[in-house]
């Protein structure tokens, strides 16, 4: 049995997809002198990558709840109505990912907002 496959079954999801994108990039970093290093560098620029996008995909969506917000105040929309307004922008998980957040936003309580 492989290391891979002794790796925690909820980790391993991520490991395999890493090796995967990074092994788009054999040509390069075979051509290393350590292409285990370089084969590393590839995989840590392949998670920057996805940070930034989805620092990119938060700011958006940031700025449209405050945007909602802002609307809701001034015009009392219905909390409803502004659920259904924003964009919905793709974000890319795997199964595990979506049934953990799932899990966790059902133990999360509504918050009644102050009125201003």
């Amino acid at each position: 049995m492989g290391w891979r496959a002794r790796v925690d079954a909820q980790l391993r999801n991520h490991l395999e997809k890493q090796i995967q994108e990074t092994g788009k990039h054999r040509a390069s970093y075979s051509q290393a002198k350590e292409p285990g290093n370089a084969q590393l560098w590839i995989a840590v620029a392949n998670l920057s990558r996805e940070i930034v996008d989805l620092s990119l995909k938060l700011k958006f969506l940031e700025g449209a709840l405050k945007d909602m917000g802002e609307k809701q105040v001034q015009n009392q929309i219905p909390h409803s109505q502004i659920l259904e307004d924003i964009p919905k922008v793709e974000i890319i998980m795997d199964e595990p990912e979506k049934k953990a957040i799932k899990q966790k936003t059902r133990n999360v309580k509504k918050v009644k907002r102050k009125k201003r």
